[in-house]
């Protein structure tokens, strides 16, 4: 039996992770209920949990020596969205009369982030990358 390394299986949970969290946040826009809204946010909390589980395994991993810079580095972008979300919130709901359009936005991107993901993702560690790049080489391991 073939042996799927482990990066590989934390880079398809952090994916498949993004993409559920995504499904979720679309089932929160368009809820009916409390009973709804309740399962929709319930079910992108789990969602969550499976995405941060590949993530930050993966940064520690691979990140090696490097992994301070790389948390900060993508826990930086990650914090963007507090900046933009309030106002471009406020002006889509006065715009459009709903929170949906928000919530959309939300949940498109993270759709697209999961593809990134899982596409680009490298599972070759950082420094190995870096040591590759000046030797002009490539890793085939990223290929799983």
């Amino acid at each position: 039996a073939r042996q799927v390394p482990t990066q590989t299986v934390r880079r398809w949970c952090t994916g498949i992770g993004a993409l559920l969290c995504s499904i979720c946040t679309v089932m929160f826009s368009f809820a009916r209920s409390p009973t709804q809204a309740f399962l929709g946010y319930l079910f992108y909390e789990v969602s969550a949990l499976l995405h941060g589980a590949g993530q930050f395994p993966n940064m520690m991993e691979l990140g090696g020596q490097d992994t301070a810079i790389l948390t900060s580095v993508s826990n930086s972008l990650a914090q963007l969205p507090a900046v933009v979300v309030p106002t471009l919130g406020l002006w889509l709901r006065k715009r459009t009369g709903s929170w949906v359009p928000q919530y959309l936005g939300a949940a498109f991107f993270q759709a697209v982030t999961g593809l990134l993901w899982l596409g680009y993702c490298s599972c070759t560690p950082a420094r190995e990358q870096l040591h590759q790049s000046a030797r002009g080489t490539k890793d085939e391991s990223d290929k799983t």
